[in-house]
């Protein structure tokens, strides 16, 4: 069952459109003998994740949902795995524990969830699952009408360190018609974010995943009003859901951490003043109670919590350009025509193998960024 609510001074934001999926959410089997430990073979002293009591989040948009012909071929989804796997043994120490994917639909969040078990010989398994199909719609929009409402994001765990017990519970982040900015009434889209209840085997933290993609601002006459009402509303739901579990919260926003377009936190940009240096759903996320810690990179991808962060990244060399290295993207234009090769299933084409660092490495058009938490207080 739906249901609808609205927050902030008029009824114009479409939040609360809730539901809960089967428990059954795509467990893939793997052989019990062949799970390695979650701390990878590395120097304890000098890796993070290795600590006892850590976890380690994942957040990362594939951008595997849009087209059928980019769906049919995972290469890139491969590559984001080996590369995760690279990152675990040279900067975490530890393998995954829950993943945040955005951009995903019901059939490229499992194949995730397979290469992961592969690459980690690990079991992963989908714990959020998004809608199936191109475009991950659970109801068609209706022009100048109604939004068209989508999953495409999705929660996968590492069923040797995590286990689901709850449902999932699905809010939306919408907006009225009259929000809609002028010329994107085609891209009014209504956005839902799963949340569901993870316990730690060993530790018996209890935990709630949360995967949030937010529109872009191009699409909203109010973009910092709306972003920062959505993650308000998405803290007060996750604290009326499931109030004794710590929030991991991660995705795309949209925006970084500051109110200016493209400065980071620790730029001059963000060095003024208080009231003005960072955007309204980085201050919603890290200075209203209660208070979550918030790791963001260069980027638009973020990651929240109230448990110590105490350690993050990215994967910051993936985009790095080097023409003299065929490994890597020679210019930020090999990267975009890159990716146009991928969304049309010709990422192990002879063009796509032209490009340095096409074929061996692209998997998205972001970086994805990992942090390790501590929820011990």
């Amino acid at each position: 069952m739906e249901r609808d609510a609205s927050v902030g001074h008029d009824a114009r934001v479409d939040v609360g459109r809730d539901a809960a999926l089967p428990t059954d959410a795509g467990d893939l089997d793997a052989d019990p003998d062949a799970r390695l430990s979650s701390d990878a073979c590395v120097d304890a002293a000098v890796l993070p994740g290795t600590g006892p009591g850590r976890f380690t989040v994942v957040v990362a948009n594939l951008a595997e949902f849009l087209d059928s012909p980019d769906n049919a071929e995972p290469l890139d989804l491969d590559h984001f795995v080996s590369r995760l796997a690279a990152k675990t043994t040279e900067e975490i120490g530890r393998a995954p524990d829950v993943v945040l994917l955005q951009e995903v639909n019901a059939g490229s969040a499992t194949y995730v969830a397979g290469a992961l078990t592969r690459g980690f010989a690990q079991p992963y398994s989908v714990a959020a699952i998004p809608a199936p199909g191109e475009d991950a719609i659970v109801r068609p929009g209706i022009r100048g009408e109604r939004a068209t409402v989508m999953r495409e994001t999705s929660v996968v765990i590492n069923d040797t360190t995590m286990e689901r017990t709850s449902p999932v519970t699905w809010i939306g982040f919408g907006y009225g018609r009259a929000a809609v900015a002028p010329g994107t009434l085609g891209g009014w889209t209504s956005l839902q974010a799963p949340l569901v209840r993870l316990r730690a085997r060993e530790t018996g933290d209890v935990f709630v995943a949360v995967s949030v993609h937010y529109v872009p601002e191009s699409r909203l006459t109010s973009p910092a009003w709306y972003k920062g009402a959505w993650s308000d509303y998405a803290k007060q739901r996750i604290a009326e859901t499931f109030p004794a579990a710590i929030p991991l919260l991660g995705g795309d926003l949209n925006h970084t951490a500051c109110a200016m377009v493209g400065a980071t936190v620790g730029d001059p940009a963000c060095d003024g003043d208080p009231e003005n240096e960072f955007h309204p759903m980085w201050i919603a996320f890290t200075q209203t109670p209660p208070v979550y810690h918030g790791v963001n990179g260069r980027g638009i991808d973020h990651f929240f919590s109230p448990a110590q962060i105490v350690a993050h990244g990215s994967d910051d060399d993936y985009k790095r350009y080097g023409p003299d290295d065929p490994t890597r993207f020679a210019t930020r234009d090999d990267v975009v025509l890159c990716d146009d090769l991928y969304k049309r299933g010709l990422g192990d084409s002879d063009r796509a193998r032209a490009i340095n660092g096409c074929f061996q490495r692209y998997y998205s058009d972001h970086a994805f960024q990992w942090a390790v938490v501590d929820p011990a207080p």
